[in-house]
């Protein structure tokens, strides 16, 4: 969660669990402890901003990368194609994906984090008519698929580098 936006952290972006009850009692224990507050239309919470910020302390080094990677990679699954039918659902993921897009560079999947910040680049930012945001972060997906394939491969000829 400390790697999502600080507001409105909808249930169905939390990582999954074992089982139910394995969730349940993560959530009640964030709860007890006041590190996470219930919203009051009881689908989501709210983080406050020095827990948010102490536990991305906390997960300094090798826990960081892994709990990115593995947040970055569920955003990928479940980040909706944004059409009218499903306006709430992405409008409502969108401070998420951005938040997430900002500590990309943790990841270790770097075929997810391509994904995430294609998804922030065309759905999001060229959504809302921020060209030049969006230009940006194509930049980036731009060297992260250079990475990962190298220049001479044949999908980075097609995209002109």
């Amino acid at each position: 969660m400390c790697f999502l936006a600080e507001k409105d952290i909808p249930e169905s972006l939390l990582p999954f669990a074992e089982d139910e009850i394995e969730r349940d009692e993560a959530i009640a224990a964030l709860q007890a402890y006041a590190f996470i507050t219930k919203r009051e239309d009881d689908t989501a919470f709210d983080i406050h901003r020095l827990v948010r910020l102490a536990m991305r302390n906390h997960l300094k080094g090798e826990d960081t990368t892994e709990s990115v990677t593995m947040m970055v990679q569920h955003l990928c699954e479940i980040y909706p194609f944004p059409e009218y039918e499903n306006r709430d659902i992405w409008m409502r993921y969108m401070p998420h994906l951005l938040t997430a897009a900002e500590v990309h560079e943790e990841s270790a999947d770097k075929y997810a984090t391509g994904m995430l910040l294609a998804k922030v680049a065309s759905l999001t930012y060229a959504i809302t008519a921020k060209y030049k945001k969006a230009e940006e972060v194509y930049r980036q997906v731009l060297e992260l698929c250079e990475e990962m394939l190298g220049r001479q491969h044949p999908l980075m000829f097609r995209y002109g580098v």
